[in-house]
């Protein structure tokens, strides 16, 4: 096509698009960066900078940049984008709202979270008015700001967010849709986290019983519902209980996904801490042991997960909580713009599922 067309023709630029987006999917992200750079310089030069293809190509390089985590990169660019799509297209327009919602999901990449909730929330009401309250993107909308509202600790606020996702999917969907079961596993993270234990319980039994019926007993998000309900067995001193669910999902984990997977090492890590609770000290430290060797082989030794673990392995029963506390300042003082993690989140972070943000 360069050779019969020229490197500058239109269907020569679309043809490269193509390629980037393709190698985008497959995960070839430097590649498709490559690709696309030359894109943009090609369509700035014979189209202009203001023309849509240009945008779009534009929008295309920030995304493949958020993928490889140049998020500093990516939110330059996007700013770009977003300034001239309002310029051209006005503010209430799709794809600047579009553009708002991707700025918004880099800018919580980058810990600046109080800013992502102001775009966030301007993107969703706008979106109510132009698209309607039981739109997808929308309802994808509700869900983002729902995970940032999350991250700001605000966690009133994103229960009420979350139980609207939920009623208008519920409505929309059905009661077993995989999103409706995705939404009731995070409103019951979020009771959890509001210390309403037996509500979030009760939730997740509804939710897991939906999840083994229509995902089956081996699907990641049913093993991820059992195991945040052990979670809230264990806060709920029902400690018996959470070892047998949490022996369940270990070994399902270790079937499906196998011994070397980050959430089977994650699970045996929670079932480690649960034995401790038991007072099963000889079984606890035995499976801690097993988790810094796997830990070291899949992570690498200076990994801040790995460090936690040998931490844990050097203190005596009783003192883990101590050492873990002064692990975690450590790592808070090392990332200024990293939201500290409770202790919660440490161990049995599987809890919220995020909804990916819409790209242009």
């Amino acid at each position: 096509m360069q050779k019969v067309l020229g490197p500058e023709h239109p269907s020569t630029l679309t043809g490269m698009n193509n390629l980037a987006g393709t190698l985008g999917q497959l995960g070839k992200f430097s590649e498709a960066e490559a690709i696309q750079r030359q894109v943009l310089e090609l369509q700035q030069k014979v189209q202009g900078v203001e023309h849509p293809l240009t945008l779009l190509s534009m929008s295309n390089l920030a995304s493949t940049l958020h993928q490889q985590g140049k998020f500093v990169e990516a939110e330059t660019m996007q700013r770009q984008v977003l300034e001239l799509v309002q310029k051209a297209l006005g503010p209430e327009h799709p794809l600047t709202l579009t553009g708002m919602n991707n700025l918004a999901g880099t800018l919580g990449q980058l810990g600046k979270h109080a800013e992502a909730e102001t775009m966030q929330q301007q993107v969703l009401g706008l979106r109510r008015k132009v698209l309607g309250l039981e739109h997808p993107e929308t309802l994808a909308s509700m869900c983002n700001l729902s995970e940032t509202l999350r991250q700001l600790n605000k966690f009133a606020e994103t229960e009420d967010l979350q139980r609207q996702v939920l009623d208008l999917q519920q409505k929309m969907l059905g009661p077993a849709h995989p999103l409706v079961l995705r939404s009731m596993n995070n409103l019951a993270w979020i009771l959890g986290r509001l210390d309403r234990h037996i509500e979030a319980e009760t939730m997740q039994r509804q939710g897991l019983e939906l999840m083994q019926k229509v995902l089956g007993l081996e699907h990641p998000g049913t093993l991820a519902g059992m195991s945040n309900l052990a979670q809230t067995l264990s806060q709920l001193g029902r400690h018996d209980e959470a070892e047998g669910v949490l022996q369940m999902v270990l070994e399902l984990q270790k079937k499906v996904m196998g011994p070397e997977h980050l959430l089977t090492i994650r699970s045996m890590r929670n079932l480690a801490e649960t034995l401790g609770q038991l007072g099963k000290h000889t079984e606890a430290k035995i499976m801690q042991q097993q988790v810094l060797e796997l830990q070291q082989k899949v992570l690498g030794p200076e990994h801040p997960d790995t460090l936690a673990s040998m931490s844990n392995l050097a203190q005596p029963v009783g003192k883990q909580d101590e050492a873990e506390a002064k692990e975690e300042q450590v790592l808070n003082s090392k990332c200024k713009e990293r939201r500290p993690r409770t202790r919660d989140e440490k161990k049995w972070s599987l809890g919220l599922a995020k909804c990916l943000p819409c790209h242009l």
